[in-house]
């Protein structure tokens, strides 16, 4: 267990230099983290690999040299390979009208826009049926499945994306 003062020896002192180590940070503090992957990254002697939460996707400070040298693991519930075919022409299109390059956020908003969009026209009366339909995937499959409630096993609490993707990044380059 870490504090948020923690420092870069409170770190070491969990790792072993004759093992693979594995630190899971499951806080969503991206300070937190950073310093973290700042620790490891300053002893080389560790073969380390850190799994972060899906918020790590967006911290450039993670691809920056004081945090080299460490494997980087998080998880998603979404993934756009820029060499995907339809993600070539969507980044065309917006590139074209915007004279910018879409950003994950936009692709995330494009794709559950025209999914569940398309998935209602499509089935009106009966959608909770479809939501994990493949018909209208752009990049990402959904496997949404109803969570019962704990008290009323025949009722539905809420719906849950069951579909994650694990992103493994070292020096900023995406393995």
């Amino acid at each position: 267990d870490l504090y948020d003062d923690f420092s870069a020896n409170d770190v070491v002192l969990q790792l072993d230099s004759t093992k693979q180590n594995l630190i899971i940070c499951g806080s969503l503090n991206e300070t937190f983290g950073i310093n973290i992957v700042k620790a490891l990254s300053a002893n080389k002697n560790y073969v380390t690999t850190a799994v972060g939460m899906p918020t790590w996707d967006g911290l450039k400070e993670l691809d920056k040299n004081n945090c080299g040298g460490i494997n980087l693991v998080y998880s998603t519930s979404y993934n756009y390979p820029r060499n995907l075919p339809i993600i070539k022409n969507i980044t065309q299109a917006y590139t074209r009208k915007l004279n910018a390059r879409p950003s994950d956020m936009f692709f995330k908003g494009f794709e559950s826009m025209y999914h569940f969009t398309s998935l209602l026209i499509a089935h009106r009366t009966n959608i909770t049926n479809y939501l994990s339909d493949k018909a209208f995937r752009v990049s990402n499959d959904f496997v949404i499945e109803p969570l019962k409630s704990k008290t009323d096993p025949t009722k539905v609490d809420y719906l849950e994306n069951k579909k994650i993707y694990f992103i493994r990044k070292i020096d900023g380059i995406y393995k």
